[in-house]
Protein backbone atom coordinates (compact mmCIF):
# COMPACT_ATOMS: atom_id res chain seq x y z
CA UNK A 1 0.00 0.00 0.00
CA UNK A 2 1.40 3.29 -1.08
CA UNK A 3 1.77 6.01 1.71
CA UNK A 4 3.28 9.30 1.36
CA UNK A 5 6.23 8.44 -1.49
CA UNK A 6 6.60 5.09 -1.03
CA UNK A 7 4.82 1.49 -0.99
CA UNK A 8 5.04 -0.21 2.62
CA UNK A 9 8.57 1.53 3.30
CA UNK A 10 10.18 -1.13 1.12
CA UNK A 11 12.60 -0.06 -1.62
CA UNK A 12 12.23 -3.27 -3.48
CA UNK A 13 8.19 -2.54 -3.34
CA UNK A 14 8.89 1.35 -4.21
CA UNK A 15 10.93 0.00 -7.21
CA UNK A 16 8.46 -2.34 -8.38
CA UNK A 17 5.68 -0.43 -8.23
CA UNK A 18 7.61 2.54 -10.15
CA UNK A 19 8.23 0.17 -12.82
CA UNK A 20 4.84 -1.05 -13.02
CA UNK A 21 3.21 2.56 -13.28
CA UNK A 22 5.77 3.75 -15.75
CA UNK A 23 5.12 1.23 -18.33
CA UNK A 24 1.21 3.26 -18.02
CA UNK A 25 3.32 6.48 -17.90
CA UNK A 26 2.72 7.02 -14.43
CA UNK A 27 5.86 8.30 -12.36
CA UNK A 28 5.84 9.82 -9.05
CA UNK A 29 8.73 11.91 -8.35
CA UNK A 30 8.48 12.14 -4.51
CA UNK A 31 9.12 8.04 -5.22
CA UNK A 32 12.64 8.47 -7.27
CA UNK A 33 13.35 11.30 -4.75
CA UNK A 34 12.58 8.87 -2.07
CA UNK A 35 14.65 5.79 -3.67
CA UNK A 36 17.59 8.05 -4.26
CA UNK A 37 17.66 9.00 -0.43
CA UNK A 38 17.99 5.84 -0.03
CA UNK A 39 21.10 5.34 -1.85
CA UNK A 40 24.42 3.94 -0.13
CA UNK A 41 27.71 3.50 -1.50
CA UNK A 42 26.03 2.95 -5.23
CA UNK A 43 23.70 0.15 -4.02
CA UNK A 44 20.35 -0.11 -2.33
CA UNK A 45 20.25 -1.98 1.30
CA UNK A 46 23.76 -3.33 0.31
CA UNK A 47 21.75 -5.70 -1.44
CA UNK A 48 22.25 -6.67 -5.39
CA UNK A 49 18.15 -7.33 -5.24
CA UNK A 50 17.05 -4.17 -4.47
CA UNK A 51 19.46 -2.52 -6.36
CA UNK A 52 18.48 -4.21 -9.37
CA UNK A 53 15.49 -3.65 -8.55
CA UNK A 54 16.01 0.29 -8.33
CA UNK A 55 17.64 0.47 -11.41
CA UNK A 56 15.37 -0.98 -13.23
CA UNK A 57 12.38 1.33 -12.46
CA UNK A 58 14.76 4.03 -13.23
CA UNK A 59 15.16 2.62 -16.56
CA UNK A 60 11.61 2.44 -16.51
CA UNK A 61 11.37 5.39 -15.93
CA UNK A 62 13.52 6.66 -18.28
CA UNK A 63 11.83 4.53 -21.52
CA UNK A 64 8.84 6.56 -20.08
CA UNK A 65 10.57 9.76 -20.58
CA UNK A 66 11.79 9.27 -24.23
CA UNK A 67 8.03 7.88 -25.20
CA UNK A 68 6.61 10.49 -23.95
CA UNK A 69 9.26 12.90 -25.69
CA UNK A 70 7.99 11.13 -28.97
CA UNK A 71 4.65 11.13 -28.47
CA UNK A 72 4.56 15.00 -28.11
CA UNK A 73 7.81 16.88 -29.55
CA UNK A 74 8.23 20.15 -27.40
CA UNK A 75 6.06 19.17 -24.63
CA UNK A 76 6.97 19.78 -20.86
CA UNK A 77 6.37 16.69 -18.49
CA UNK A 78 7.11 16.02 -14.89
CA UNK A 79 9.41 13.05 -16.16
CA UNK A 80 11.92 15.48 -16.91
CA UNK A 81 15.26 15.60 -16.70
CA UNK A 82 14.90 12.68 -14.51
CA UNK A 83 18.02 11.22 -15.87
CA UNK A 84 20.32 14.21 -14.54
CA UNK A 85 18.66 13.04 -11.03
CA UNK A 86 20.49 9.93 -10.99
CA UNK A 87 24.02 11.25 -11.11
CA UNK A 88 24.30 9.60 -7.33
CA UNK A 89 24.73 6.47 -9.22
CA UNK A 90 27.57 6.11 -11.22
CA UNK A 91 27.44 4.01 -13.96
CA UNK A 92 29.86 3.80 -16.82
CA UNK A 93 28.75 4.91 -20.04
CA UNK A 94 28.39 2.21 -22.68
CA UNK A 95 27.49 -0.56 -19.86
Amino acid sequence: MKKDSNWNASVRDTAKACSVLAGIAMVFPGSVDWLLDRQHDGAWNDDVYDTTYVLTAFAAIESTKTRIETQSPGSHTSVLPLTFRYARTVIPHGV
